[in-house]
């Protein structure tokens, strides 16, 4: 009996020095994945919550839709595809232009 209670204690300190090293390991990974120490992120980071904080859901899509729905009744134009890409092809078929 007393030679298993010396394998149980092993086993509780292997397991112990098992788990501190995961524990360093990890923390030091955090370390270096941890980019909220850089300088230059924490610009880029501030800029793009501020970018965020200021975007107007509503005025965009207006804008877009200014901007695109002049041309909503351009339907495509088509030729006919050059000499040389219908003989790639068993059919010549039109192209966008």
């Amino acid at each position: 009996m007393e030679n298993m209670e010396q394998v149980f204690e092993q086993c509780q300190q292997f397991e112990e020095k098992r788990l501190r090293f995961f524990r360093e390991v990890l923390l030091e990974v955090q370390k270096h994945l941890d980019l909220s120490n850089v300088a230059s992120y924490k610009t880029i980071y501030r800029e793009l919550e501020q970018s965020i904080k200021a975007a107007d859901g509503f005025r965009r899509p207006c804008l877009t839709v200014a901007q695109i729905a002049t041309d909503l009744q351009g339907w495509p134009n088509y030729v006919l595809a050059p000499p040389a890409f219908c003989t790639l092809m068993t059919t010549c078929q039109p192209l966008w232009v």
